[in-house]
């Protein structure tokens, strides 16, 4: 026999993630779920496909199971006399969401030009959370193809001859999928809910575009064992989340949102247990938190909002840089000697708040007085001082009133609405303008 051969119809491409089985040609094989250590007779990946090492079983069920879960399988194929076997699957459907209605449609390429050497085909194809299990799913063929991949029919006018011993209900509303008949000795669909497989017994095929038919999956994602509890205090700015997604997909993307703000984005496996910490530090002060999951298709579930209050001084160390902090105050403080030695200090400042620091023996406050999308509003006292300093710019401030600038004043990182970084440098008096 040539050699076997599995291509994306769209490509051309070969898929080369195949294997091959060979099972036993009697009744209790001859279904979508056979007990392979009865049925199977041999198994073999597409580049060594050697049938004369089954020849001798006489008919044969040929099964191409691709490693993104679809099969084709050939029903009492007669090796002696066949041609060779060929089939062109596409793995990536054509998927079609309506909102509105709540429906989802998928639509693949699956075909055969192989001359016919076989009983009657099975056709199994994997889908996946975006289909509601508990409503009903139809499959349907709206388009025949030729040998080329060109259209013969696509439901305009009478279904080919070729096609007149089909379940014609395949070519008009579709035929609902049973999720009982698990050999398809009574209807020409099944749905397998344990393996997410939908099941198409059909005589024969050249090229068809089988559409699967069903209602979007809505259930929302639940969040539970959450944890800290409620009104949980803590001196550490960025604490740890942790919770555990249920849901039908296997995967969501969760969201930290912090007094009504993202703080964090994080993709969880869903039925274990996973955590989040925000990105940016919290301010000393309570605050509210929640967590938002949302799934592929977009179902989203909300968890409680709690609260966690933040303890310690106002987002600084105990020491940074050389600058020490004093109870939520910052010292800058000159070196006697010359030369002057330059202190940097950054720390994290919410909108509204304020931090004072001395300089020469006098006391100033340098408060954010607005945050925009990319420029912070400063106003620095005793005298006041109003800056707009634009994120990653430095900007030089006379604070003593003695025409010479004395500090550096950068604004590192805008966070959000509400917090910025800011640095505040001492000037070195040789490079004070």
């Amino acid at each position: 026999m040539p050699l076997f051969d599995v291509r994306d119809p769209d490509t051309n491409s070969l898929i080369t993630d195949v294997t091959v089985l060979f099972l036993k040609y009697v009744s209790y094989c001859d279904i979508p779920e056979p007990n392979m250590t009865a049925c199977k007779i041999a198994e073999m990946g597409a580049e060594d496909f050697a049938p004369l090492r089954v020849i001798m079983a006489g008919k044969v069920d040929i099964r191409i199971v691709l490693g993104s879960g679809h099969i084709v399988e050939f029903v009492g194929v007669d090796l002696i006399n066949s041609g060779p076997l060929k089939a062109d699957i596409d793995i990536d459907p054509e998927t079609y969401v309506n909102r509105s209605t709540s429906t989802i449609e998928k639509i693949w390429k699956i075909g055969s030009f192989a001359p016919d050497m076989y009983e009657y085909i099975l056709i199994g194809i994997p889908y996946d959370i975006t289909v509601e299990e508990s409503q009903p799913v139809n499959m349907s063929i709206p388009v025949l193809y030729d040998n080329n991949w060109n259209i013969i029919w696509n439901g305009t006018g009478p279904v080919p001859i070729d096609y007149s011993d089909f379940d014609s209900n395949f070519f008009t509303s579709g035929v609902q999928c049973s999720d009982t008949d698990a050999n398809l000795t009574e209807t020409s669909c099944y749905r397998d809910k344990a393996n997410n497989m939908v099941w198409m017994k059909i005589p024969h095929f050249s090229g068809i575009g089988p559409e699967l038919s069903g209602t979007l999956d809505s259930t929302a994602p639940t969040i539970s064992d959450l944890s800290p509890s409620d009104g949980y205090s803590t001196t550490n700015t960025k604490p740890t989340f942790t919770f555990k997604v249920t849901d039908n997909d296997p995967q969501n993307t969760c969201y930290l949102y912090v007094d009504s703000l993202l703080v964090a984005t994080v993709t969880v496996t869903t039925n274990t247990s996973s955590s989040i910490a925000p990105s940016i530090p919290l301010s000393v002060e309570p605050h509210t938190w929640y967590l938002l999951c949302e799934d592929g298709v977009l179902n989203q579930g909300k968890s409680q909002v709690r609260i966690i209050e933040i303890t310690g001084e106002i987002g600084l160390p105990s020491k940074v840089d050389g600058v020490s902090g004093n109870g939520g105050f910052i010292v800058v403080s000159p070196t006697p000697s010359p030369p002057p030695i330059e202190l940097d200090s950054s720390l994290d400042l919410m909108l509204g708040y304020k931090v004072e620091f001395t300089y020469s023996g006098s006391t100033y406050s340098l408060k954010i007085e607005k945050i925009y999308e990319n420029e912070v509003t400063i106003v620095i006292k005793s005298e006041p001082a109003i800056i707009e300093i634009a994120e990653g710019e430095t900007k030089e401030v006379d604070i003593d009133g003695d025409s010479s600038n004395d500090i550096a004043v950068m604004v590192e990182q805008i966070y959000n609405a509400t917090m910025a970084r800011i640095k505040i440098s001492l000037i070195p008096e040789g490079k004070r303008g």
